[in-house]
């Protein structure tokens, strides 16, 4: 499965401000233009990433050209605290603590696959086990800021147009727009985390090969170390959302997430 990344951006500055990404471009109503810069083009000083603050962001997003309706029930959890959080299942459990989550999957009949088009569904699938998971965390960069001087609006108002870059990942974000105010010498902004430390999950089955209606029970065993990072995940089961799987929030720690721990904002997301 791709791993997926997500930029949050939390500090914009203009409407009609528009993000560029060399290597992902997300896109909002708000954005007047899209184009490529390359990171070779700004000297940036990276700043040390603010104390991580786990969160699960937007849910993950995968492009799905076909859906399967494989049947997918969890039937048995043991060590994990379960809540509902606005209509999502919240997984919780504590570090240096183990717990186990055993569902069961059958495979769809491919009668009732939903697809824009014709597809060749072989007889017998596999399926690796193992879920996705993944996380947003708030990164804090230094920016570079440029003047473009002023611009003209419609309405016959002159204001100052700028320009600020600042690094994500190997690519370069930049925003631009006419604004009251310079934008800031920092951005706090969001990027979507797979890698994990302290929490391990195996399956077992790994895998297994399943014709059309037949079901397989597989048992996944989640082990927690004592200095895991706390917070909230995305915890995507096999197949995957294209697959038919649900998507659940998977907690490391004493109580449930709460998005009034992550507040204060902005998204752009995959449109």
């Amino acid at each position: 499965m791709t791993d997926n990344l997500a930029v949050t951006v939390i500090a914009g500055f203009a409407a009609g401000i528009s993000l560029i990404i060399a290597f992902t471009v997300f896109s909002t109503s708000s954005m007047s233009s899209i184009s490529t810069v390359s990171s070779t083009s700004y000297t940036m000083q990276q700043m040390p990433s603010t104390t991580a603050t786990i969160f699960p962001g937007s849910s993950v997003y995968h492009p799905c050209p076909f859906e399967l309706s494989n049947n997918f029930v969890i039937i048995n959890s043991t060590g994990f605290g379960i809540y509902n959080v606005s209509n999502i299942s919240d997984y919780v459990i504590p570090p240096a603590h183990q717990g186990s989550l055993t569902y069961s999957i059958q495979r769809g009949d491919p009668s009732r696959i939903i697809s824009s088009g014709p597809l060749d569904i072989p007889a017998k699938q596999t399926f690796d086990n193992q879920p996705f998971f993944a996380h947003s965390e708030k990164v804090t960069e230094y920016q570079n800021v440029t003047d473009l001087g002023p611009v003209t609006l419609p309405n016959g108002t002159v204001m100052e147009s700028y320009q600020a870059c600042y690094r994500v990942g190997n690519g370069t974000a930049c925003g631009s727009g006419p604004t009251k105010e310079r934008p800031a010498n920092t951005v706090t902004f969001g990027v979507m985390n797979s890698t994990h430390p302290g929490i391990s999950i195996s399956a077992d089955p790994a895998n297994e090969t399943l014709a059309f209606n037949q079901t397989q029970i597989v048992k996944l065993t989640f082990s927690i170390a004592n200095d895991a990072p706390q917070g909230t995940y995305w915890l995507e089961f096999s197949p995957g959302i294209c697959g038919g799987s649900p998507t659940v929030y998977f907690t490391v720690g004493n109580k449930p997430y709460s998005a009034s721990n992550v507040v204060d904002y902005q998204e752009y997301s995959n449109p």
